[in-house]
């Protein structure tokens, strides 16, 4: 208990740390991913909270509840390896339903599911120990589990739920690389960043398991009190490295929770629809576009077109005229027929690049010359 008693104040404080960093803002707890994480993490709080009660309290001084205090620890312990398992379960169906399948109420089957095998599993475990021998440590006056009970339901459960989880994180890693063009670039990096913080959590969260079951196995066997001690040291040193992996792999590697952070610092955008006054920059900029809508609306678009229309009817009747009194005298050719109309056309031509009023001129005398053709 000497290397519990260390480092019990580290890893829980990281681990603050890492909720807050996920519980501000709604977009993150509307993530399924980080939702799931948010939720371990408080799992993981309970847990330490839990172990460092059982540790300090003694079973001299409370008697009983020495039993449901260790009983909360143990649940509490496994629960949190169980939602790892969890956790490796909602990628392989994200992997093939896609990020954003999601289920009302499988969060909560999830929980009951983790909460409920933990809580079973440890409910076994003190009913079996008080009937046999004892599930609390009175040797050393505590209410943390005995060798025995740590063996068998402590350390086996958490061997069999890390070979599952493994198993998971495997498949998804598989069914990640062919179906990775079916989800965006964002949700693939999210995704493959979650397999490696599970995959590193799940390895210190088992390693630290693993020496603090020998030492709670030495602890059946008084001349072995030197591997007890080594093995405390090498169990503290691997909590405080998980509340660590955690801040760092559930919030510092993970682009939505960076970008839901940077996004909260940045100033907001300006909205002109709601009345906001114009700076000095963007009023010769309206003067301007004021000055060429006037310069449009004054444009005699309509005169040009008027006059061009009636042009090309004047020219089409004169041509036509020509032909007509063409024909009643010689017979007609390319060259005779066509020479007025070209002729025309010129006219025509030349009016359209002179100025305004000399179109004005040119019309009348058009009008006059008419009855003479």
């Amino acid at each position: 208990s000497s290397g519990i008693n260390a480092e019990w104040p580290l890893r829980p404080g990281f681990l603050v740390i890492a909720l807050a960093l996920l519980l501000p803002h709604k977009s993150l707890r509307g993530d399924q991913v980080i939702q799931s994480h948010i939720f371990l993490v408080v799992l993981m709080i309970v847990a330490n909270l839990m172990l460092t009660v059982s540790v300090f309290v003694t079973h001299s001084g409370l008697g009983a509840g020495c039993d449901f205090i260790a009983f909360l620890a143990n649940a509490s312990w496994l629960a949190v390896h169980l939602w790892v398992m969890v956790e490796a379960i909602q990628l392989n169906t994200m992997i093939n339903e896609g990020y954003t399948h999601r289920d009302n109420k499988q969060f909560l089957r999830f929980g009951c599911f983790a909460i409920g095998v933990g809580v079973f599993i440890a409910l076994i475990g003190v009913i079996v120990m008080n009937v046999t021998d004892y599930y609390v440590n009175k040797a050393r006056d505590i209410c943390w589990l005995n060798g025995t009970s740590l063996l068998y339901f402590m350390w086996l459960p958490i061997v069999v739920f890390t070979l599952i989880t493994l198993a998971l994180l495997l498949k998804a890693t598989v069914f990640l690389r062919k179906k990775e063009e079916k989800h965006e670039a964002q949700e693939v990096v999210v995704i493959k960043k979650t397999l490696l913080a599970l995959l590193v959590l799940l390895t210190l969260l088992d390693v630290g398991w693993i020496f603090a079951g020998v030492a709670g196995a030495t602890t059946l066997d008084t001349d072995l009190t030197t591997i007890q001690t080594y093995c405390n040291v090498v169990y503290t040193v691997f909590n405080i490295f998980q509340g660590i992996a955690v801040v760092v792999l559930f919030c510092i590697l993970n682009p939505k929770v960076m970008d839901a952070w940077r996004g909260s610092k940045s100033p907001p955008v300006p909205d002109e629809e709601e009345g906001q006054e114009p700076t000095q920059e963007d009023i010769p900029l309206a003067n301007l576009e004021a000055k060429e809508e006037i310069e449009e609306v004054e444009a005699p678009e309509v005169a040009i077109i008027d006059n061009s229309d009636a042009r090309s009817k004047r020219s089409h009747k004169s041509a036509i005229s020509l032909r007509s009194g063409r024909s009643r005298t010689a017979p007609r050719t390319v060259g005779q027929a066509s020479a007025p109309a070209v002729e025309s056309l010129r006219e025509d031509a030349m009016e359209k690049s002179e100025t305004k009023p000399k179109k004005e001129k040119s019309t009348d005398c058009d009008s006059a010359l008419i009855p003479l053709l």
